[in-house]
């Protein structure tokens, strides 16, 4: 088997070896050709800029330097906010005695979380709720603030 794939290997080696070479020759021809046909398509001289210790655009292209700034200036700060409500509530476990008088208040749950749960507990613990029945109750305290006005109560 390989007694008949070496002389084809060859053989097309010499096949391409062959196609190639007037490739070349013809690719030659037509430059020649072109080339004496008209003189505005010969090739020039192309200076690189190798030559330069330092690559300056603007100084091979004849124009002003544009300075950096040393440091980035400070952005302004951000237009005001819209006026806008915050607005949520908070449940309140409260502890009833048999007055009706609260003797203790937890948070159960509060939306959004961080804002007005001291209030809500004090608002609790201050309320009135009807006597004879103690125990404990779930109090939801509702809240909408201005966002100004609420903005040092967090």
């Amino acid at each position: 088997m390989f007694r008949r794939l070496v002389p084809a290997f060859i053989g097309a080696c010499g096949v391409v070896f062959v196609l190639t070479a007037i490739s070349a020759s013809l690719i030659q021809w037509w430059d020649d050709r072109e080339r004496s046909d008209d003189p505005v398509q010969r090739a020039q001289p192309v200076s690189l800029l190798s030559g330069y210790s330092s690559l300056d655009l603007a100084e091979l292209l004849g124009e002003p330097r544009y300075q950096l700034p040393n440091a980035p200036t400070p952005l302004p700060p951000p237009p005001p906010l819209a006026a806008r409500k915050i607005s949520g509530f908070v449940i309140v476990e409260v502890t009833v005695n048999a007055e009706g008088r609260a003797i203790n208040a937890t948070i159960a749950e509060a939306e959004p979380a961080g804002w007005y749960e001291q209030q809500a507990l004090r608002e609790a613990l201050a309320g009135a709720y009807p006597s004879g029945a103690p125990g404990t109750r779930d109090t939801v305290i509702r809240f909408s603030v201005d966002a100004e006005e609420g903005a040092g109560q967090r």
